[in-house]
């Protein structure tokens, strides 16, 4: 709910009884906000209970799809989960969009159709191998009273990670189907269902329940209706298992505007729905969660529920009025608004957050969301952020007539006609545009007096209905980044020009939004059509710095080529200078100096020993002790092979480096990204992740 602008406040409350040290607040460490980066989210007693993190602990509940958007804690309930429960394994599926689909997208429409089943069938049978996986890991020599088939099971499943046993079971079934193979087809579809006897005699299973917990969906997915089919099949393939096979679990993270999609194209909906729970937050949770972290340092803590929050702000009430009514009740956005009002109390040297400091941070915040917001759609609604920048310096109220002009106006325009032609075309009309906007939370409604926006769940996914009288009011967190002022705008002028926002136009090399990506498409065309080998090394070493240079610009700057050190004897291929203030890259210059990047790059399928040698050369105290080499691995594997992993772990030993080894495939995820203009980061956490648990 929208509220009005409030003056700084005079009046402060009065420090309860009991005292911190002097100057407490700047010991005030809140983690990270994003999960995959924040080790204060496994320190004892931080964690907030909410109903959705207590059905994803309790099989009784019987909820196993944890459906939210961006920053509503589904990778944090799933790191706590997997962190609390020894039985419990943690898979993140990167096959959403394979190359050979044998079918046509429109033969997999019906769930009852073989082609549907068999992608069913294919998952189910992935599952189950990452569950007798998780068995032998936790009782080792105590499974071999189990079934040879049972043990035929586990080799597989040992042998190689989740994406590869889901690719060869996909293989198998469409396969034989293409083929015309009855027989065989029949045989292989009901591998999952025949095993189930096995599975149920293991006497591990009759006193522990094996969850494999599945998130970070969205890191390889393109949007694509194969990649949403794919996914529906997995939901059904976890449904068959929870309920067919009670000494296991399966537990889907999903962020909402994916779960959308599922829920509009699969119409057996119905099977699933039932099972789904949202992660929302009251503002007590939310609350307390600030006070957990807050606490975190002291010796004497303060009591939760009030208590802390009030000691820290002055004005407790209007500070949580301020921060919550802007960050939608989504526990990120919470953090991120108030270590902003934090920075700035230190920063004015307070001993407590002001009313002053929360407006301070007003902006920070409203920057940040804005962005956020872009990225989190952009696989749904490529360069979105376009879109959103031409409210720029309108008003935070429009009527219908008013959206119908600035639709009119978007439909004309040249870089929105270019960079959104793929969606854009598809909201023309007023009601699908406003649609679309309260979806995504930018739009909501004006209502008796209050402000209504789309809840943070999957809930509410209808918005009211619209009528001429009806005004639409962007949502607050977004005022004053897009500077809106207060008033109602009825209609907009035709020959109005835009008012452009900076960071819509920060691309590298003062290239336009169509150039830059024009230039990534080719990139990645390039990539797929380059042959490996000496002949075409320097063409790939070229290609990948441009990649770099391309998709990293925020972060990565000064991207020099074959760059050799005063001895002229080390060559890099590539090196960049770390510039990043937050994410991955900030945190790869903190752990390992690395105020600078190399880049190696091997057009080969193949590193041998050598390359290895000559990248411990490279680090140094110097320039830093971080190396990504870029090769031309198998793109259906994502685990390092073990040969790779030995002499990273020994530079690792000796010169406490890391060196991360991309393909491909990871390439090309970097350059859609690009594309689409998402700026998150997470792909290339969830391989510096694997690697440090693969040395550890």
């Amino acid at each position: 709910m929208a509220r009005a602008e409030r003056k700084p406040s005079t009046a402060r409350t009065p420090l309860p009884p009991v005292r911190l040290p002097k100057n407490a607040i700047r010991k005030i460490r809140l983690g990270v906000s994003f999960a995959e980066y924040d080790e204060t989210l496994t320190a004892p007693g931080i964690f907030v209970e909410t109903p959705a993190t207590l059905a994803a602990r309790e099989p009784g509940r019987q909820k196993y799809f944890f459906v939210g958007r961006r920053g509503t804690g589904k990778t944090a309930t799933s790191i706590h989960l997997v962190a609390s429960d020894h039985h419990a394994t943690q898979v993140h599926p990167g096959i959403f969009s394979p190359s050979n689909q044998y079918f046509a997208q429109g033969q997999f429409l019906q769930p009852a159709q073989k082609p549907f089943r068999s992608l069913i069938s294919a998952f189910r049978s992935a599952l189950q191998e990452e569950v007798v996986a998780l068995w032998f890991r936790c009782c080792g020599a105590s499974n071999q009273h189990l079934a040879p088939q049972v043990h035929q099971v586990a080799a597989s499943a040992l042998a190689d990670d989740f994406d590869t046993r889901l690719l060869s079971h996909v293989d198998e079934l469409l396969g034989a189907l293409s083929a015309k193979d009855d027989a065989k087809w029949l045989k292989r579809i009901n591998q999952p269902k025949d095993l189930v006897p096995h599975l149920a005699q293991c006497r591990y299973a009759e006193t522990s329940v094996h969850t494999v917990v599945l998130d970070r969906l969205d890191e390889y997915w393109d949007g694509s209706d194969i990649a949403v089919t794919y996914l529906t099949a997995l939901m059904h393939a976890a449904l068959q298992m929870n309920t067919q096979e009670p000494w296991s679990r399966v537990l889907v993270f999903i962020r909402e505007n994916v779960f959308e999609r599922v829920r509009a194209f699969d119409p057996e909906f119905a099977r699933l729905e039932t099972s789904v729970v949202g992660m929302d937050w009251t503002q007590e949770q939310l609350i307390e969660l600030v006070e957990r972290r807050m606490n975190l340092p002291f010796n004497t803590r303060l009591a939760l529920g009030g208590p802390t929050w009030n000691y820290f702000f002055e004005d407790p009430q209007h500070a949580a009025q301020e921060i919550f009514g802007y960050s939608q009740n989504r526990p990120r956005d919470t953090l991120i608004y108030c270590d902003f009002a934090i920075e700035s109390a230190v920063a004015h040297q307070s001993e407590r957050i002001r009313v002053e400091d929360v407006l301070d941070a007003r902006r920070r915040f409203s920057d940040s969301r804005l962005k956020d917001l872009g990225d989190e759609y952009s696989e749904n609604y490529p360069q979105i952020s376009v879109v959103l920048s031409r409210f720029y310096g309108t008003g935070r109220q429009f009527t219908l007539r008013a959206i119908e002009d600035l639709l009119a106006q978007l439909l004309d325009d040249d870089e929105v006609k270019r960079a959104c032609a793929g969606w854009i075309f598809q909201h023309a009309t007023p009601e699908l545009f406003v649609r679309l906007m309260y979806n995504i939370g930018f739009l909501g409604y004006a209502k008796d007096g209050e402000n209504l926006f789309r809840s943070i769940g999957p809930r509410d996914t209808t918005p009211p209905p619209i009528s001429a009288t009806s005004h639409l009011v962007v949502h607050p967190s977004y005022w004053s980044a897009l500077d809106l002022q207060e008033r109602l705008i009825t209609e907009l002028d035709a020959t109005r020009p835009y008012l452009r926002m900076g960071y819509i136009t920060d691309l590298p090399e003062a290239m336009t939004l169509e150039e830059y990506q024009l230039i990534l498409q080719a990139l990645a065309d390039q990539l797929d059509e380059l042959p490996p080998g000496d002949a075409d090394s320097q063409t790939y070493e070229d290609t990948i710095g441009k990649a770099i240079r391309l998709c990293f610009h925020r972060s990565l700057t000064n991207v020099e080529p074959r760059v050799r050190d005063i001895s002229n004897r080390v060559v890099r291929d590539w090196i960049a200078s770390n510039r990043a203030d937050a994410g991955f890259w900030a945190v790869m210059r903190q752990r390992y100096d690395a105020t600078q990047v190399i880049f190696e790059c091997k057009n080969y399928a193949k590193l041998t020993a050598s390359d290895f040698q000559q990248t411990a050369y490279y680090v140094g105290s110097e320039i830093g002790r971080f190396v990504i080499i870029s090769y031309r691995g198998d793109p259906t594997k994502n685990d390092v092979p073990k040969t790779y992993v030995e002499h990273i772990k020994r530079i690792a030993h000796d010169k406490d480096a890391m060196v991360l080894l991309i393909t491909d495939q990871d390439v090309k995820v970097f350059i859609r990204q690009a594309i689409n203009g998402k700026v998150k980061d997470a792909h290339i956490q969830d391989k510096y992740d694997r690697m440090v648990r693969a040395i550890s």
